[in-house]
């Protein structure tokens, strides 16, 4: 009765105590942790079970429960559990593989950003940053106070680009992780710049394929259907618009269709071309039956008639059967004509034995029936034909002979008859009188009577004539009888006066023949006035013949000239330009000295034009010279075309179109084809160039951007390593080899400010090495000035404490030590012994600060030189000692060698000293 009294509280009936018992034990402690087991277990009360499970460290037991518990409850307190231990600092690294176990059943992205913010242990955040999918979860992990490789990780792993420039913002003083997000947004954008370029490529190609697809077939239509649908096909699918997919998948519908269409009728056509050429064969080879039955017929005599008709019957109904009946009409009709001349003959040729029988030939009869026969000439002639036309042709040729020479009887009047009437037509009424009194007689002979009434009517027409002029005429002929005396009286310029002369004469001359009695005193007084007045000419008809005379001079020296030049050897090696010029200027020049005299000038133009012609020639031939060079050229510039270096071939391309220009100008319709195909070839290759050029500018420019992300790289290391306490030297390598590996051009700018750092690293670096000289200078500075406190209180005679006492003192140190505890003669000793060792390293840091040594000291530091020389010499292969080690050294060097009591070595050294560490 008394256990109930003894029973532990997490056994009380009471749920209140049982929870207050839960909360009093502790998962860590094994004992307590089976009893929270037990209660999780076996607990009737939820309340109590959920508090011994958030109370549980058991890996196994709260991943059991977190993944298969029924109750949503205890399920998310053993969630909950889970992510409190994985962020505890309890967690140690042989527990992480356990955790990470249990990580993988937490799924609430809460749960999961808690950890991935609190857990302890980096492999621990790294796993539950790796399941989180929330951009924002993701941003809080990269902006939280993590490691900053988790925060890199988490960054890395944000898609949304709104999240990225958040994140920008939030991580100003991270220059590794903005680089990191200023990268992915930079990605974004290129990837979004080369969809959108995916994008118009395919919207032009859409429109390309749709504006084939209404355009008929024509011979490469399916390749280019093929070659545009390689080129959509190689985009990416995934960024064109579904609109533009329908649209292109239509496009191609209809181009399917056009090329189904073209191959149906190409099928079509070539089954009628097949059914053409089975007919073609049957038509050559009824129409070769068609000639050789024509040959047949020809050769044939009309006895044979009946076998050429059946023949022909056969041959016609073939034909019909064919359907060639129109195509064979030609011959067929030849034949059956052949067979009517033949029934015609069968029907005349009695009537034509009767003809030739009779002893008189009846011309008129005979011909009347051989035109009635209609005997083609093709045919061969029976006998009784050939004989008929024999004697036709006889009856008429008797019968032609007696026609023409009625003919040439009558010819000659006829000839005046004709002429009498031109002569009457343009006014010339005395030559017609004079022809009219030649036919008068003659015109009364009997083979004549028919050309009277046209001799009569022609008789009327010059009395008709004669009549008109001698009313018309004279006032005219009276007029420029005035003109020329006027002419005569006030002369005019040469060559006007001489024009006008000759216009008067024209004038009189289109007159006429004047038939009055006044005629000849009108004519006398003409001729008297233009004698008078060509009489002023004669000055000007002088200077003129000078003046062609003068000219045929020039012209026969300008042709001579020529002559010697073409048969010089300066002929043969002359430029065509020179040649066209030369021949323009001869031209130029032949024209300009004219007039000449017609007779000589005749002889020397067919001279000149020789001549002439041979430069033509000339010319030619260095134009086809010029052409083939040209051709060469052009030829050259298409192999171009298959170099593989671009470069090359325009710079080659370059020197070819210099070699165009050196040749000069052609043919202008031949130097225009051989320049088209000259200038295309060259545009196609510079296009290329520009293409690689292109290509080449985008790769430096990434290469640019690559080399600019690697300079931020080295400036923020360079800027890690001046912030450390410590460098090393492989620290001071690996920078000089990524600061040479970058670019010049970025090179250049840091130039100044990276030696300047690195020469500070280099400096420390040597410091660090040279730590322990630096701590035992600066220790010996500290006892030096203690000793030679001393000594001049000891050489000024006053009291000094001899006692001092000085740690880890080197050897000179401790001999002045000794020299100030004996006393002012030991002292004094110790001056004497170090005034020279003083000098020396006078000597020595004037030296190293560059300055010049007294006149005194210039021997010994002559000494010191060589010396130092000598021994650099013999340790060739040794290193050097660094400039401000040997400055610290030979300070050191001073500080043991004292006391000094030389105000001016002291000076000296101290002056040389400020000036070295100025220097070094």
């Amino acid at each position: 009765m008394f256990a109930r009294f003894f029973r532990p509280k997490w056994q009380h009936p009471k749920v209140e105590v049982r929870l207050q018992a839960v909360s009093l034990l502790q998962g860590n402690n094994p004992d307590q942790a089976k009893i929270l087991l037990e209660l999780l277990h076996q607990d009737s009360a939820t309340d109590v079970r959920a508090a011994a499970l958030a109370r549980i460290q058991d890996w196994d037991t709260l991943t059991r429960f977190a993944s298969d518990n029924a109750d949503s409850t205890l399920r998310d307190i053993a969630i909950r559990r889970l992510a409190d231990l994985l962020s505890s600092k309890g967690v140690t690294d042989g527990d992480q593989q356990g955790a990470l176990q249990c990580l993988e059943k937490v799924s609430q992205p809460d749960v999961l950003l808690h950890i991935a913010l609190r857990a302890n242990a980096l492999p621990l955040q790294q796993a539950a940053m790796a399941r989180l999918e929330d951009d924002y979860a993701l941003l809080k992990v990269a902006s939280g106070q993590v490691d900053q490789s988790l925060r890199i990780q988490a960054a890395e792993r944000i898609s949304d680009r709104e999240v990225l420039e958040q994140l920008l913002k939030l991580c100003q003083n991270h220059k590794r992780l903005q680089r990191t997000v200023r990268d992915k947004l930079n990605s974004y954008k290129q990837q979004e710049k080369d969809a959108d370029q995916q994008r118009q490529q395919g919207e032009h190609l859409c429109e390309s394929l749709e504006a084939l697809a209404r355009t008929g077939w024509f011979p490469h239509y399916k390749a280019k259907l093929e070659g545009i649908s390689q080129q959509w096909y190689a985009l990416n699918q995934t960024v064109l618009q579904p609109v533009l997919l329908q649209r292109f998948e239509h496009a191609v519908e209809q181009c399917q269709q056009v090329v189904k269409a073209e191959l149906q009728r190409q099928e079509q056509e070539e089954s009628a071309r097949h059914l053409q050429q089975q007919q073609a064969e049957q038509r050559s080879v009824l129409i070769s039956e068609y000639t050789l039955l024509l040959e047949q017929a020809r050769s044939a005599h009309p006895e044979q008639a009946s076998h050429v008709s059946q023949a022909l019957s056969r041959i016609a109904q073939r034909a019909s059967e064919l359907g060639i009946s129109d195509q064979t009409r030609k011959p067929h009709n030849e034949i059956s004509d052949i067979l009517s001349v033949w029934q015609r003959y069968a029907e005349l040729s009695p009537q034509l034995e009767l003809v030739l029988q009779s002893d008189e030939t009846d011309s008129e009869r005979l011909s009347g029936l051989l035109k009635q026969l209609e005997w083609p000439d093709a045919l061969p002639s029976p006998n009784i034909l050939s004989e008929s036309y024999t004697r036709l042709g006889v009856v008429k040729k008797a019968a032609r002979e007696a026609k023409v020479a009625e003919r040439e009887s009558r010819q000659p009047i006829e000839n005046k008859l004709d002429q009498m009437a031109r002569h009457l037509k343009a006014g010339r009424s005395k030559a017609a009188s004079r022809i009219a009194s030649q036919l008068e007689e003659r015109m009364q002979e009997a083979h004549l009577l028919s050309l009277q009434p046209r001799f009569a009517q022609l008789q009327e027409q010059l009395h008709e004539l004669v009549d008109w002029q001698g009313f018309a005429i004279r006032p005219k002929k009276e007029q420029l009888i005035a003109a020329m005396q006027a002419l005569a009286s006030a002369p005019l310029a040469g060559a006007e006066q001489l024009a006008r002369i000759r216009k008067y004469n024209q004038e009189w001359r289109g007159l006429g023949t004047d038939p009055t009695s006044t005629a000849q005193d009108l004519w006398q007084a003409f001729r008297e006035a233009s004698d008078q007045a060509f009489a002023h000419c004669q000055s000007y008809l002088e200077e003129q013949a000078a003046l062609r005379a003068d000219n045929l001079q020039k012209r026969q020296l300008l042709t001579t000239q020529l002559e010697e030049f073409i048969q010089s050897a300066a002929f043969s090696t002359a430029e065509g330009n020179f040649l066209e010029q030369l021949r323009h200027t001869a031209r130029q020049q032949w024209q300009a000295y004219s007039p000449v005299e017609r007779q000589e000038g005749e002889a020397l133009q067919a001279r000149f034009d020789f001549h002439m012609k041979q430069l033509s020639d000339a010319i030619v031939c260095y134009r086809k010279q010029q052409e083939d060079a040209k051709e060469a050229i052009v030829n050259e510039a298409v192999d171009l075309l298959s170099w593989t270096d671009i470069i090359a071939a325009t710079r080659r391309a370059k020197t070819l179109q210099q070699d165009w220009k050196t040749l000069g100008q052609g043919r202008r319709r031949q130097d225009q084809v051989l320049w088209q195909r000259f200038r295309e070839c060259c545009d196609e290759l510079f296009q290329r160039r520009d293409s690689v050029l292109q290509a080449q500018k985008v790769e430096r420019l990434e290469r640019f951007e690559a080399a600019n992300q690697e300079a931020e790289r080295f400036d923020q290391a360079l800027s890690e390593v001046i912030t450390q306490s410590r460098v090393n030297e492989e620290q001071i390598k690996t920078l000089i080899q990524q600061f040479q590996s970058l670019p010049r051009v970025l090179q250049e700018p840091r130039q100044e400010h990276v030696d300047e750092q690195l020469e500070t690293l280099e400096q420390r670096l040597l410091e660090q090495q040279y730590q322990p000289l630096m701590t035992l200078l600066q220790q010996t500075r500290s006892a030096a000035a203690v000793l030679a406190e001393a000594e001049q209180a000891i050489l000024s005679d006053k009291a000094a404490a001899t006692d001092i006492e000085l740690s880890d003192t080197s050897e000179p140190l401790a001999t002045r030590l000794a020299a100030v505890r004996q006393g002012k003669g030991a002292i004094l000793q110790r001056i004497d012994e170090v005034s020279e060792a003083q000098r020396m390293l006078c000597i020595r840091m004037e030296l190293l600060a560059g300055l010049d040594s007294p006149e005194q000291d210039q021997s010994l530091r002559m000494q010191y030189q060589l010396g130092k020389l000598q021994a650099s010499m013999a340790q060739a292969d040794k290193g050097t000692v660094p400039l401000f080690v040997q400055m610290h050294e030979i300070e050191l060097e001073w500080y043991e060698n004292g006391p000094v009591v030389n105000t001016v070595l002291q000076n000296r050294f101290h002056s040389a000293l400020e000036k070295a560490k100025a220097r070094y």
